[in-house]
């Protein structure tokens, strides 16, 4: 089987496609995305994770989400993939709510619009 080029949308580089990272995100047993970055990118946002970590202490238990304000059992790291901005503790939903949109304000506005229509 011959590996097909594929554009890593992280660098913009073209990769084969064994490179790339294929992990599945999972919820509930259901695969709702697949990874397109290639190993390289993937790497460098797990670094730029670690180091926010170690910088902003996760908040007490039983703290609210910050954009919802809902007490789920684990609050995750939010931080802008472009900078590596620290923006926060979110639940897992708003989390990923924010990173299927696009991960920007072009994105939500896109929804809102959509939803305001």
């Amino acid at each position: 089987m011959l590996a097909v080029p594929k554009l890593c949308p992280g660098c913009n580089s073209v990769k084969s496609r064994f490179p790339l990272s294929n992990r599945k995100a999972t919820r509930h047993g259901i695969k709702t995305y697949l990874k397109t970055r290639c190993m390289d990118c993937d790497s460098y946002q797990k670094n730029v994770t670690r180091q926010l970590r170690r910088v902003f202490a996760p908040p007490p238990p039983h703290s609210p989400c910050e954009r919802c304000g809902r007490m789920p059992v684990q609050l995750l790291l939010d931080h802008d993939h472009a900078t590596g901005q620290f923006r926060g503790w979110l639940c897992r939903e708003c989390n990923s709510g924010l990173g299927f949109l696009g991960d920007n304000a072009a994105g939500v506005g896109l929804a809102l619009h959509y939803l305001n229509a």
